[in-house]
């Protein structure tokens, strides 16, 4: 239950660890501001920021929070405090990211922002003005821990082989987003949220503790790599980039592990049915988890490791030993005759990679018959040497909502129906059908 004072200029709330503490929070902001007369643009860029804050604090330090309004000589200033001592820590995340970045996004409406360690916990504030500021610049992001080398050599580990670095990476930040809604998603309707969010600690710190290990891995090995050859030798393709990893075994760790599955599957059903904010992610996305997580349970029993296999782009193909089958993510709405009319080379595709609709003149460009491709996955079109680029890039664009690569041309290699290679030079454009996405990709 949350508690409300008002003191002249200022006014606070305090609200427990719940998801529907980001509303209430956001609300209270909007009301308080809106009392002084405000500028809407101002209050608006306010409750975002503020939304963005007490996120982090809902699903990171999970402990009551309190939320602060001043307004004192035309300035605005909105804190967050909550009973964790952990202050933000810089997190490399681009600028597309839609997690791992709640500061950074906030330091791009706000004059200043900052973090300030309090007796048993923190504030984390920004200021608004009427008349834009010098900015502070973005400050560390609290969404992840910070990656810790460990100096003490590790007991028992389990080994990762040839985990492919860029696929990693997108899945790394459609899980983070897939955690961060599922937590909102229930933290909506469970009353005690500290003690029935136990699920979600269990998951986030299993996630955190392989990621870390990972991370570290592919910082030293590309920082060997710039040793060696120099700065500018990083990969040309870095989507067929691959370490191996070993990763401590703590005591508890296969059963994080496997609740961090159970809640990323769920989240893979909610999103399929449009409960979540998120697409469900690509099937390759989806087998690197399993594979992950399987293979560090799987060694904790005893059992070799196994490297990662290829994962075949074909939805019929074999898929890894112990991966879970899921339905297949309907279709959108949308009327795929402007498309199978058209006199010029366009391709259809849907946000979840498959083909939707292709004109003649493109599939016979490729030696295709239009009925050959539509519900075909566009990654078994790519060569393998490029399918993790592939589908690392589509990722970042489910999680980001925005590409490099839409609204420009550049020029791809695509699979033929012999099995040869022919360049086509692509321009890719986006609409919106029904809440999903479908992209047009005219072959110039």
């Amino acid at each position: 239950m949350s508690t409300t004072q008002v003191e002249g200029d200022r006014a606070h709330v305090r609200l427990p660890p719940h998801g529907s503490s980001v509303g209430a929070a956001r609300r209270f902001v909007t009301t308080t501001l809106e009392g002084h007369g405000l500028d809407e643009d101002l209050v608006d860029d306010a409750a975002l920021a503020t939304s963005e804050l007490v996120t982090n604090a809902v699903l990171h330090a999970r402990t009551d929070l309190a939320v602060h309004v001043e307004v004192l000589a035309g300035t605005v200033r909105i804190s967050v405090d909550d009973d964790d001592a952990s202050l933000p820590v810089l997190r490399d995340y681009g600028s597309t990211a839609t997690t791992g970045r709640g500061l950074a996004v906030v330091s791009e409406v706000a004059a200043q922002v900052g973090a300030d360690p309090l007796p048993g916990g923190k504030r984390v504030w920004f200021t608004l003005r009427a008349v834009p500021t010098q900015s502070t610049g973005p400050v560390a992001d609290s969404n992840l821990p910070t990656v810790a080398h460990a100096t003490e050599p590790a007991v028992r580990a389990a080994v990762l082989r040839d985990l492919p670095v860029a696929l990693w990476e997108a899945g790394r930040r459609h899980e983070e987003a897939a955690l961060r809604e599922m937590v909102l998603f229930h933290g909506e309707r469970l009353p005690e949220a500290f003690d029935a969010w136990g699920w979600f600690g269990a998951a986030m710190t299993a996630h955190a503790h392989v990621d870390r290990a990972v991370e570290h891995q592919v910082h030293e090995q590309r920082r060997i790599e710039t040793e060696l050859t120099g700065p500018r030798a990083r990969p040309a393709l870095p989507g067929v980039e691959t370490v191996t990893v070993e990763v401590p075994l703590e005591e508890d760790l296969p059963e994080r592990l496997a609740q961090l599955l159970r809640t990323l599957e769920e989240a893979e059903w909610r999103a399929a049915a449009g409960q979540l904010l998120i697409r469900p992610a690509l099937r390759e996305v989806v087998a690197l988890r399993d594979w992950r997580c399987e293979q560090i349970i799987a060694q904790a029993e005893g059992r070799p490791p196994r490297p990662w296999p290829e994962v075949l782009a074909d939805d019929d193909a074999a898929r890894p030993q112990g991966r879970r089958v899921r339905e297949a993510v309907p279709a959108p709405d949308w009327d795929a005759a402007v498309v199978r009319l058209s006199t010029a080379p366009v391709v259809a595709v849907d946000d979840h990679d498959r083909v939707l609709a292709v004109s003649a003149v493109a599939a016979a460009r490729f030696g295709w018959h239009p009925a050959e491709l539509e519900g075909r996955r566009v990654v078994s079109l790519v060569p393998p040497r490029l399918r993790d680029a592939h589908v690392a890039a589509f990722t970042r664009y489910q999680v980001a909502g925005r590409s490099t690569g839409v609204d420009r041309d550049f020029v791809l290699p695509v699979l033929c129906a012999d099995g040869r290679e022919a360049p086509c030079r692509v321009r890719v454009e986006t609409t919106k059908v029904s809440g999903r996405t479908v992209f047009l990709a005219w072959l110039r």
